[in-house]
């Protein structure tokens, strides 16, 4: 059964106080325990403290220092997704987080070998390693 907006908003105020136990927040929602804890972690994105959950929002650690950082092309004004991308575009993944599948995009320029990357994001892919 889909959580209402309504329900969702009770399980936030209730949620963020920890004195509140996970059996009576079920209770009153008239849902299960695991119901509960599920809706929290997928709706809610928040520790019982209400902090926001750890990684959420942080920005990513590079990989290696000194390194110049991967930018895309420019040239291009619509990257397509997995369903439109075609054979012989470039399949370098355009997305950061946790889209969803209709969501994450393609560079999609022309590609240039295999595997399937446009010239940029070849040297970018391959740059420094002899194969």
């Amino acid at each position: 059964m889909a959580w209402t907006a309504k329900e969702l908003d009770v399980l936030r105020t209730m949620w963020t106080q920890p004195s509140i136990p996970v059996t009576e927040i079920s209770k009153r929602l008239g849902r299960s325990k695991g119901s509960v804890i599920g809706a929290a972690h997928r709706h809610l994105h928040v520790t019982r403290t209400g902090d926001a959950i750890k990684g959420e929002k942080a920005e990513p650690e590079p990989i290696a220092k000194g390194m110049a950082p991967i930018v895309a092309p420019t040239r291009r004004v619509r990257h397509p997704n997995i369903f439109e991308a075609r054979d012989g575009q470039c399949r370098w993944p355009m997305w950061e987080g946790g889209e969803h599948i209709d969501d994450k995009r393609y560079c999609g320029a022309p590609g240039a070998g295999q595997p399937c990357l446009c010239e940029e994001h070849h040297q970018v892919s391959y740059r420094g390693g002899s194969r």
